[in-house]
């Protein structure tokens, strides 16, 4: 099902006629671009359903419609639930390739793929008050889970002007990890959200 997603998208960009800027508006490959902003991740079993996080990347456009590119994210989800608080942190760290299509004056559609490591550190701990009178044991556990993971989605650009867009993406990320799903941590799969700012620099 993913497999077929993700070739519908690619022919759906491929299918798109692309939108001729004429003389003065000539399109020309940045050297370089940087991106960052705001990631929001589903998360259903915690009480905060879709957790803010940031994300930094770059990219260096090797033409006009194929760019590889890295990101670096992390989002913060929070639970609690009869007398015990849990925190779960994803640190990710992605790289891989975008495809782009011009379908109008100022907007692009966007096709990305990418692969990496991600990061999972579950803590919970109690937090009743006969816990912290020292009524009863302090239960404080900590768990840290390194695995690959791939991402991939789609969305579009809009351009603010020549050196700046605005990128917003929704993205499926799969970590491919056991003792995730051993442990019952809500991490092997879920939809990202990622909105920011994208800057061009130089241009060849």
């Amino acid at each position: 099902m993913r497999v077929r997603t993700i070739t519908a998208i690619l022919s759906l960009l491929a299918a798109m006629p692309p939108v001729h800027l004429g003389a003065q508006g000539v399109s020309t490959i940045a050297r370089a671009e940087v991106s960052g902003g705001y990631a929001f991740s589903s998360s259903p079993d915690f009480s905060d359903g879709w957790p803010f996080g940031w994300f930094v990347g770059a990219a260096w456009p090797a033409t006009e419609w194929l760019a590889v590119s890295g990101e670096l994210a992390n989002h913060q989800m929070h639970g609690a639930l009869d007398g015990s608080r849990t925190d779960l942190s994803m640190w990710s760290t992605m790289v891989g390739a975008t495809v782009s299509r011009r379908i109008g004056p100022s907007l692009t559609a966007l096709a990305r793929g990418s692969a990496g490591i991600t990061t999972v550190t579950h803590h919970v701990y109690e937090t009743s008050p006969a816990i912290s009178a020292g009524l009863f044991p302090v239960f404080d556990v900590t768990i840290t889970v390194h695995a690959p993971a791939v991402q991939f989605g789609a969305g579009a650009d809009i351009e603010i002007n020549r050196r700046i867009a605005l990128r917003t993406l929704v993205e499926y990320r799969r970590i491919f990890n056991r003792r995730l799903l051993t442990l019952e941590l809500p991490a092997q799969g879920r939809l990202n959200v990622t909105t920011g700012l994208v800057v061009r620099l130089g241009s060849r």
